[in-house]
This record gives C-alpha cells, sequence and structure tokens, in this order.
C-alpha cells in the first residue's frame, strides 16, 4: 500500500489528469451531504487524456451508491430497492467500499480478485472464475462524525477486495489515504468479460475528497 499524503506528490503523479490535486480533509458537511443526495444521482465519468476515469460526482455515505457500467464506462441510474436484480451494473461505489454484481450484492456472476501486478500492462490473463470473491456483508459508514463515538455504521453489502483499493488513515489534521499498488480485476454482471481496474486518487481538480479517481481496460 502506498500512502499519498502531500500535494505534491499527488500532482507529480496525477499531473495529466483532472483530478490531481488534494485539499480539503475528509469531514463532510451535513447539509453538502443531504444536497448532494438530493441531487441527480448519476452524473457520469470523465475520461481524462491519460486514459484514466473520475467520478464526476462525490461518493457518499450509508446507502448512496454510484453504480457503473463497465463495458459502457459510464454511470448507471439503479435505485437501492432494485440493484439487488439489476444486470445494467457491474461495479458500485461508496465512500471507501466498493460493490460487484455478486453475492450478497447482486445477481449477477461479477466478483473480484487481486493481482500481484501494480502496472495494467503487466496483467494479461485472468484466473478461473472459482478465484474471483464474491460480495458479502459489510459495514459501511452511514454517519460521519466528529463526537468521540466515532463514525456511526451500518450493515451493508460490498466486496472485500476492492473496498480495500482506498483505506482512510486518521490522524490529527487532514486525514491521509492509503491507495493499493494492486492491479484488480473485475467480472462484469453477466460473467461474459473481465476488466483490469487500478485505484489512482481520492481527489478531484478542486482538491476536494471522496472522488475516485481509477484506471480500468478489458482484459
Amino acid at each position: 500500500m502506498k500512502t499519498r499524503t502531500h500535494f505534491a506528490l499527488l500532482l507529480s503523479l496525477c499531473a495529466a489528469t483532472p483530478f490531481a490535486a488534494c485539499g480539503d480533509d475528509d469531514d463532510d458537511n451535513p447539509q453538502e451531504q443531504t444536497d448532494s443526495q438530493d441531487s441527480a444521482l448519476h452524473t457520469g465519468i470523465t475520461l481524462a487524456d491519460d486514459g484514466s476515469y473520475t467520478l464526476d460526482r462525490k461518493t457518499g455515505y450509508g446507502d448512496d451508491w454510484i453504480y457503473v457500467n463497465l463495458s459502457s464506462m459510464d454511470t448507471v441510474a439503479v435505485s437501492e430497492q432494485e440493484h439487488k436484480t439489476d444486470l445494467s451494473w457491474d461495479i458500485a461505489f461508496n465512500r471507501y467500499n466498493i460493490r460487484t454484481n455478486s453475492g450478497t450484492s447482486g445477481s449477477g456472476l461479477g466478483g473480484a480478485f487481486r493481482t500481484d501486478a501494480t502496472k495494467m500492462a503487466d496483467v494479461a490473463a485472468a484466473p478461473s472464475k472459482d478465484n474471483f470473491v464474491a460480495d458479502t456483508l459489510w459495514m459501511i459508514t452511514k454517519t460521519p462524525t466528529m463526537s468521540t463515538d466515532g463514525v456511526i455504521e451500518i450493515e451493508s453489502s460490498a466486496n472485500p477486495i476492492l473496498s480495500k483499493a482506498i483505506s482512510i488513515i486518521i490522524k490529527n489534521g487532514p486525514p491521509d489515504y492509503d491507495i493499493a499498488e494492486n492491479v484488480f480485476l473485475i467480472r462484469s454482471a453477466d460473467g461474459n468479460k473481465t476488466f483490469k481496474f487500478k485505484t489512482i486518487s481520492f481527489f478531484n481538480a478542486k482538491g476536494q475528497t471522496g472522488y475516485y479517481c481509477f484506471m480500468a481496460e478489458e482484459l
């Protein structure tokens, strides 16, 4: 795992992308979070010149998930009431958690596998489908808080492999983030495609946290 803590480091790693910056801490304003959830939930993905992608909308907490179809590389409108039976999505993002359309998250044939490679080009083949890990019940943050009680968690569903792609490091001052160096493999909902996936950063061009930036391509 590698920790990206300084603006200069992030800028040097992601200078060619529209999101290569860091800045404010991760303690969201409750009103900002409410406004975000009341607005359009699926606003797309931006492709950068270097081939990387960034979500156009900040990831939220609780039941706020951003669903993505990896073949079209765009968000899809999927409600929390229908996501388990909807096969239009392959992957979904929620703050520090990621779902695949599999297991407890969906009726699809998805799942994830973590390779030992750190470069997308070094992954040339996928393991057998039995090596892909399906989603399971997972504790996620419902509400961030600055109280001594810490965060409020709820039981949800996520992929235990992909949910380690980004980890928050709580400390005095703004938090740091561990970005997994590994390339992951993700099966599509129909099980017919495999995609390489690598997280790049958790910041957008304005230095705001909560925006997934990643590389993805079909294997």
